[in-house]
């Protein structure tokens, strides 16, 4: 039975039926999580080391070649003119926030 089954079923006032399919073990609690571990995942770790690996190998000078600011400054001229007044943002991306920040400033005086 699917989730959005059970919800359904749920809204009805239906008691939820078994599911004949065997349950999957359980994930980890935090407690049994080895303490060193930031993720139980394994892959996590691996790519963790592999971006730590990149950045380190790029430097200051390799990060900073790879834009430049007149780029940056486009880039957030689309934005805003994609954006509508009132438009809020998340940034949910990995970096430094070299495109975010600019792009904040640049909403906050426009009134969002």
């Amino acid at each position: 039975m699917t989730t959005l089954t059970r919800l359904r079923s749920r809204r009805r006032g239906e008691r939820p039926r078994r599911s004949s399919s065997p349950r999957r073990p359980r994930a980890a609690s935090r407690t049994e999580r080895q303490p060193d571990s930031r993720c139980n995942t394994p892959d996590v770790s691996r790519s963790e080391k592999i971006s730590r690996s990149f950045y380190a190998e790029l430097g200051a000078d390799g990060l900073a070649n790879r834009t430049r600011p007149e780029w940056d400054e486009k880039i957030v001229a689309a934005l805003i003119e994609l954006l509508p007044q009132r438009a809020r943002v998340l940034d949910v991306g990995c970096g430094y926030g070299r495109v975010t920040l600019p792009l904040a400033r640049a909403l906050r005086g426009r009134g969002a």
